[in-house]
Order: structure tokens, then C-alpha cells, then sequence
């Protein structure tokens, strides 16, 4: 994976502004406010005003991050059942396997649940 430039600047009284280049020129920034919540604009420098922007509570937040990572989520479908998504590289349910140098691990978890987490791993 190549590395990305992100930008963090500090926005005093809010919290912290992280810009990320996406495609065509285009920016995705992300607002975090010190008090929890977390915006999304997509920018293109050419253009005075955000192309969109939209406000996540920290919950949502997490689960968009999460989707982003790739990880494994039961999704509800509006026009039927849930759907599991049994990705292997991902999740082991069963614990068969092992870690092993080299993979990557993407945890996705409230904030007070990961004390206990880091002690289960």
C-alpha cells in the first residue's frame, strides 16, 4: 500500500480537521469534533462551496469506518433478509487459525469496550 499525505490541522474550540486527496483533484475531509461528533465534506479546489457534507454521530462514525476497513458486518437489507458477510481474510468465527506474522488486524469497537478488548488480545 502506498502511503497517503493526510493534512491534520487543529481547529481550536472543535477539535481537528484531517484532509485526505481522493480522485480528479478532489479533497475528503474530515472534521472530528473534540466533543464526539464527525463530518464529512468532499471538496474540489476549483469550487468556492463543499461538494457535500454530511454529519455522523460517533456511532455512525465508527460504522463507516469500519465499512471502509473492510470489516465483517450482518447488513439488513430493505428488501429481504439480513445478509452475512462470511469474509475469510477478515473473520475466523471459529478460531481455527492463528495470527501469524504479518497480518494486519482492524478492530471496530466503541470506545469503552476496547480496555477489554486489548486484554483479550
Amino acid at each position: 500500500m502506498t502511503d497517503v499525505h493526510v493534512q491534520a490541522r487543529r481547529l481550536p474550540g472543535v477539535g481537528w480537521r484531517y484532509t485526505i486527496p481522493a480522485d480528479r483533484g478532489r479533497q475528503v475531509v474530515v472534521v472530528v469534533e473534540d466533543r464526539g461528533p464527525r463530518h464529512l465534506a468532499l471538496l474540489d479546489p476549483r469550487l468556492d462551496e463543499a461538494l457535500t457534507t454530511v454529519r455522523l454521530p460517533p456511532d455512525r462514525a465508527s460504522v463507516l469506518a469500519a465499512l471502509l476497513t473492510g470489516a465483517r458486518f450482518t447488513l439488513d437489507s430493505s428488501d429481504g433478509p439480513a445478509v452475512d458477510d462470511r469474509t475469510p481474510e477478515l473473520v475466523d468465527p471459529e478460531g481455527g487459525r492463528a495470527a501469524q506474522e504479518g497480518d494486519e488486524l482492524v478492530v471496530a469497537a466503541r470506545r469503552g469496550r476496547m480496555t477489554s478488548l486489548r486484554s483479550a488480545v
